[in-house]
Parts: structure tokens; sequence; C-alpha cells
């Protein structure tokens, strides 16, 4: 098991290199993260929502302070 703490985020968008990500605690707050930093946490069946975990530290380097 990884002690690297880890984040979840809402998936919105996707290229070749990179997830568009939400935060799940600020509607407002989106940014894209290099696909080899995403993990899938679990995927909602009633939405087809998709969340992500992404690691705390690489929150923080995009300023959202989680």
């Amino acid at each position: 098991m990884s002690d690297i703490e880890k984040v979840e985020c809402t998936v919105v968008g996707e290229s070749d290199l990179a997830y568009q990500l939400r935060d799940k605690a600020s509607e407002s707050r989106v940014a894209w993260f290099p696909k080899s930093q995403v993990s899938f946490a679990r995927r909602n069946r009633t939405t087809g929502e998709s969340l992500a975990e992404i690691p705390l530290w690489l929150l923080n380097q995009k300023g959202w302070n989680a």
C-alpha cells in the first residue's frame, strides 16, 4: 500500500496525455493532470461518472491546496 496521500476528483475530459479533473470539494476548480499521475478510484454506475485519484502534492502544486 502506498503512503502517498491521494485526493478524489471527477474526470471531465481526456486527451492523449492528460485527464481534465474537477475537484469534488470545489466545482469551479478544473485542471489538466498527466495520465501518469492519475489512478481510478471507481465509476458511478448510475451517472457513468468516473472518479479518479491524484496525489495530494500534485493538487497542491496546481494551487488547489486541498
